[in-house]
């Protein structure tokens, strides 16, 4: 399957994410629907000042699906790319929200190659700071070794025109840590990703939206409670030689300030500790870091995640 592959020139494997921010809520919201508050030009102004490298972008491709992407959506995803690219930001494009796959793998699994098929040819010559995440969170009837086969057969088609593009891949149960060692690295410029919020019940305290419905509010402190974060990425940093990308961690907007600026920093510290590139969920949204009525950064927020000299 990987021989193709195998016969790249060799390129480097640093990471290319140091300081990422996911657009949370943007573009990722069912047609007709609106989840969060527009991404425009003057946010990535403001994410690009903060000191982030990289915006991660979720976009749901697969809504209004009818053999080709929705023009329109397709639109607003470049807008946002050239945008971002424009001001010295890569961007982490990923394919979100795609729940039909979750639900019946084989039956859709022809509809996701078709996207990568169509968003490959449309990427073709882009900037290398286009990076391409080929499905968020697998979970559902979609295990990791089913998305390990979805991803085997679409990455030699997306490497036909991009040799060198940074693809990320991450794995089943929601992006768990435990899966990195399942997925695959047919090349140097893979990433393999997680997603990190533990312990649950602290980073989703108060959501509405919960299974359990909103959990109480509850502190956290490093003292009490970072040496089992450390853990816990310690363990996921052992589990994959690829370079790896924590693709999403945060706080739900309710908890307490110090609470989120507290666990949100050790996280990062321990990411940037053990060599990962970190991508904080997300900008404007449910977990924002940033306040979109006043214009600015939550300050105890950004401070935990951007050193100031």
């Amino acid at each position: 399957m990987w021989i193709a592959l195998a016969l790249l020139p060799s390129v480097a494997s640093a990471n290319p994410v140091e300081r990422c921010v996911n657009l949370s809520n943007f573009l990722e919201a069912p047609r007709g629907e609106v989840w969060g508050p527009e991404i425009t030009p003057a946010h990535l102004d403001a994410i690009a000042a903060a000191g982030f490298d990289t915006v991660r972008l979720p976009v749901r491709f697969s809504d209004g699906w009818d053999g080709r992407i929705d023009p329109q959506l397709l639109a607003r995803a470049d807008a946002m790319i050239d945008a971002a690219l424009a001001r010295g930001l890569r961007v982490i494009v990923v394919l979100h929200h795609f729940e039909a796959l979750m639900a019946d793998p084989d039956a859709h699994a022809a509809t996701f190659r078709a996207i990568w098929a169509e968003l490959a040819a449309h990427w073709r010559g882009r900037p290398e700071g286009l990076i391409l995440e080929l499905l968020n969170e697998p979970t559902g009837a979609l295990t990791t070794a089913d998305a390990v086969r979805l991803f085997e057969a679409v990455i030699p088609l997306i490497r036909a025109g991009h040799p060198d593009r940074w693809l990320v891949l991450e794995g089943g149960n929601w992006a768990a840590a435990s899966e990195l060692a399942a997925l695959p690295r047919p090349d140097a410029r893979i990433l393999h990703s997680f997603h990190y919020y533990a312990p649950y019940e602290m980073t989703h305290q108060l959501a509405p939206w919960t299974a359990q419905g909103p959990l109480p509010a509850r502190a956290w402190r490093p003292e009490t409670g970072g040496a089992a974060v450390s853990r816990d990425l310690e363990a996921a940093a052992k589990g994959t030689e690829a370079p790896i990308l924590l693709g999403e961690f945060g706080v739900f907007r309710a908890a307490e300030p110090a609470t989120r600026a507290a666990w949100t920093g050790h996280v990062r510290r321990e990411a940037e500790r053990l060599g990962m590139g970190w991508c904080v969920w997300g900008f404007a949204a449910d977990f924002r870091i940033f306040d979109a009525d006043a214009g600015r950064f939550l300050p105890d927020l950004l401070g935990a995640l951007i050193d100031r000299p």
